[in-house]
């Protein structure tokens, strides 16, 4: 259904505020003059349809990466799962470890692997590795370990 409006020059037209127009597609909507109504429904409708098309996409990648742990294919969909959020630190590790080793020089292998050692050394409970950096007002050095307390 579309509705056509009389516009002049630099004008905005006059429409009803129950008045809407649809233009082609769901993807070239045109919410601009739709009621409240209708555009809370459209958008919730529309939010929701791409939230259950992005949770089918995450379960047929993540079937992907455990049914093929030697494609770059799934190397690549884990790394870009973990940029995306969409898997979490230990399925993305667990991942990582059943990859075959000859995917090793694969960029994105070698991507995951920088990642997966971040999460290991970031995990409650382990200790912080020493380092020594003079990020300081006045520029002098110091290291880590010269900061430490002993809470006991």
């Amino acid at each position: 259904m579309t509705f056509t409006f009389l516009v002049s020059c630099n004008q905005e037209p006059k429409v009803p505020a129950d008045s809407f127009t649809v233009s082609g597609t769901i993807k070239g909507l045109d919410t601009k003059y739709m009621s409240r109504s209708v555009r809370d429904s459209t958008g919730k409708r529309i939010t929701d349809s791409i939230a259950q098309l992005d949770e089918k996409i995450v379960r047929l990648k993540t079937d992907f990466v455990q049914n093929n742990p030697t494609s770059e294919a799934a190397v690549w969909y884990v790394s870009d799962m973990m940029i995306r959020s969409q898997i979490s630190n230990e399925d993305a590790v667990a991942a990582f470890n059943k990859f075959d080793k000859s995917l090793k020089d694969f960029s994105y292998y070698k991507e995951i692997a920088s990642r997966v050692k971040g999460i290991e050394a970031t995990l409650i409970g382990k200790t912080v590795p020493d380092f020594t950096s003079n990020n300081t007002l006045d520029g002098s050095y110091f290291t880590f370990n010269s900061l430490r307390v002993n809470m006991c």
